[in-house]
């Protein structure tokens, strides 16, 4: 929603800034902040769901599950969000390609049960309760 704020309203794409200081440092920043992004979140998020997986109780491994999936995000987001704070800077479009690229992993890694049942390696009774719309988890 920002980078649409931001493409329609404020940034003026008609005098891209490419000289300036800061604009030659984006183009080099901006490529290791989004794989510095991209790789501490798998480091993290690896180191949390191996620890989750070591507890028996499924109230418990699913509400670790839910911050390790906010944790995810907001490691992703971040380096979208200086993406668009550089359109805004610059009135580079061309940024706007970072921000794309944390928002399909975002979608490509968003948390479905089939997905919470293979990262947390659920047995058969945890995965049937899952199912169950009637079921209560204590």
């Amino acid at each position: 929603m920002l980078g649409l704020i931001v493409s329609v309203f404020i940034a003026d794409f008609q005098h891209i800034d490419r000289q300036s200081d800061l604009a030659k440092l984006l183009e080099y920043l901006l490529p290791l902040l989004t794989a510095a992004g991209i790789i501490t979140c798998k480091m993290v998020c690896s180191f949390k769901l191996n620890s989750i997986k070591k507890q028996s109780d499924l109230k418990l491994k699913l509400t670790e599950y839910g911050s390790t999936m906010i944790i995810r995000c907001a490691l992703l987001e971040v380096p979208a969000l200086v993406a668009i704070v550089a359109v805004f800077v610059t009135s580079n479009p061309d940024y706007f390609i970072y921000c794309g690229v944390m928002i399909l992993i975002m979608i490509a890694r968003r948390p479905t049960l089939k997905l919470a049942v293979s990262d947390l390696d659920l047995g058969p009774q945890e995965i049937s309760i899952l199912k169950d719309p009637d079921s209560i988890i204590d």
